[in-house]
């Protein structure tokens, strides 16, 4: 009796339960973010699943309640993703595993155009494209290259301008996203070079002149050498059996 009169008075008083899908719980998520700044092993389960429930919460509120995306975007929610990729210990592992599926997810799911804008805008993805993960970790290389495949999906000729520098006097033109993918168009795992390829074909595809000069030119046009002599190759092992 008395354990049932002490959950009438805590039911009574405790705050009710937040909504799962609510933009209090966005909230809550981003200062358990903010508490853990610093990954560690007593706190790497909670920002793994934080960034986890973060990621379905916006694309939710995409679809659903454009106060949650607005929330995420003004309080520049995703400079936190790549504050944690900025300590190296988490370029490795299931940390560096989850926010690069988070943020392939964000990027798959959200449907307005508008959000992908705010999404590419503040660099923080080009950035994260730029760091050097420990592709010794499949996993990762996996993640990896297939946020880099869903990022050539949402190109076109004004998305490709937050991750295309055309260049000028003295300065190279450069498009990390297309530089570091090719670099894997020879991995033993057939799926990363396919994926590979399909980046490579979506950037072909923009009608972008200063993008082709970039492409057709060295060094990225050295990924077409590499490519002609790597199905060489694959054609002398075919003869040879």
């Amino acid at each position: 009796m008395a354990g049932e009169h002490r959950g009438f008075w805590s039911s009574l008083f405790s705050p009710p339960p937040r909504d799962r899908f609510s933009l209090e719980e966005l909230s809550h998520l981003h200062s358990v973010l903010l508490r853990n700044a610093v990954v560690n092993d007593g706190n790497r389960d909670t920002v793994v699943e934080t960034l986890r429930s973060i990621s379905e919460l916006v694309i939710w509120g995409d679809q659903n309640d454009p106060s949650m995306v607005d929330y995420f975007l003004t309080n520049n929610v995703l400079a936190h993703f790549a504050q944690i990729l900025q300590q190296r210990a988490n370029r490795r592992g299931g940390v560096a595993q989850q926010v690069l599926q988070t943020l392939s997810i964000l990027l798959q799911n959200v449907r307005t155009q508008q959000t992908v804008y705010y999404l590419f805008s503040n660099n923080h993805i080009n950035d994260i494209v730029g760091m050097a993960f420990d592709f010794e970790d499949d996993e990762v290389l996996g993640y990896y290259i297939n946020l880099l495949k869903t990022i050539s999906l949402r190109l076109n000729e004004a998305t490709v301008q937050f991750f295309f520098q055309a260049g000028g006097p003295g300065t190279p033109a450069s498009l990390p996203l297309y530089s570091e993918a090719v670099k894997f168009i020879n991995h033993r795992d057939g799926m990363v070079r396919a994926a590979v390829k399909t980046l490579t074909l979506n950037v072909y595809a923009i009608p972008l002149p200063a993008l082709h000069a970039y492409l057709t030119a060295p060094p990225a046009a050295g990924y077409l050498d590499s490519l002609a002599t790597y199905l060489a190759e694959q054609c002398g092992e075919l003869d040879r059996r």
